[in-house]
């Protein structure tokens, strides 16, 4: 299992709970040609959002700096 359940609360917003407190991190070097800065090789995980109507998804959290989805910050978005 993954260790992540997915629920819907009672307002309708999607609830993701790591009931072992667990996460993932990926770390490591792809070299200097790579042009990703030195204090950004590490990624926690990746998360698949798939909504089925035309309501936004909200993306927050505790400290949260960065979601990734600017067109400097080097990380893919997609809508399928």
């Amino acid at each position: 299992t993954t260790g992540v359940e997915a629920s819907i609360d009672a307002n309708g917003q999607l609830l993701l709970t790591s009931r072992e407190g667990r996460g993932i991190k990926i770390d490591g070097n792809i070299g200097g040609g790579a042009f990703i800065n030195a204090d950004m090789k590490e990624n926690y995980g990746r998360l698949s959002l798939v909504k089925n109507d035309g309501k936004d998804i909200l993306i927050s959290g505790s400290n949260l700096s960065s979601a990734g989805f600017g067109a400097t910050q080097f990380i893919s978005q997609a809508s399928v």
